[in-house]
């Protein structure tokens, strides 16, 4: 439901996509309503069936509230198997506090809570940084250094 989060998902599809060098890994943080848990928690459930980024793209697609029957929809439309996407959904309430508890310790660590949060960190932890908000100069700026730490790491 964020408008900043989904003002960012072009540029960090762009990014997972056709940057070898950026792998992107997506942490739910939702924060702004129950309907945002429900959606977090449907595009967990999808990750069972190998299919969160292709969900969570398109949730972050649309327009509006997030109803229970709307994320179903999109997740027909993106070819998942409904009866056991509600299945896993239903079975990972559990699963997915834990998931959210340690997302949110993640986030307090750094004093955030707003989305999006970008972590930018090299392979071996020589460079971290994290970018708080929709602020794509400053994400563009971070992966440029992390880069460039990283060759001089390698040598």
């Amino acid at each position: 439901h964020c408008g900043f989060c989904k003002r960012m998902t072009g540029d960090i599809k762009k990014l997972a996509t056709e940057d070898p060098d950026v792998k992107v890994f997506f942490r739910e943080l939702p924060v702004l309503s129950d309907q945002s848990v429900v959606a977090a928690e449907y595009a967990l459930a999808a990750a069972k069936q190998g299919k969160y980024a292709e969900i969570h793209f398109a949730l972050m697609s649309e327009q509006g509230t997030l109803t229970e029957e709307r994320i179903l929809g999109v997740a027909r439309n993106v070819g998942l198997d409904v009866e056991r996407l509600k299945e896993d959904y239903k079975n990972g309430s559990e699963d997915s506090i834990k998931i959210f508890d340690e997302n949110f310790r993640i986030a307090d660590s750094v004093q955030q809570r707003a989305t999006p949060l970008f972590f930018v960190v090299t392979d071996d932890g020589s460079y971290a940084n994290f970018i708080p908000g929709a602020r794509q100069d400053d994400l563009t700026a971070a992966i440029k250094e992390a880069k460039k730490v990283a060759k001089k790491q390698r040598g």
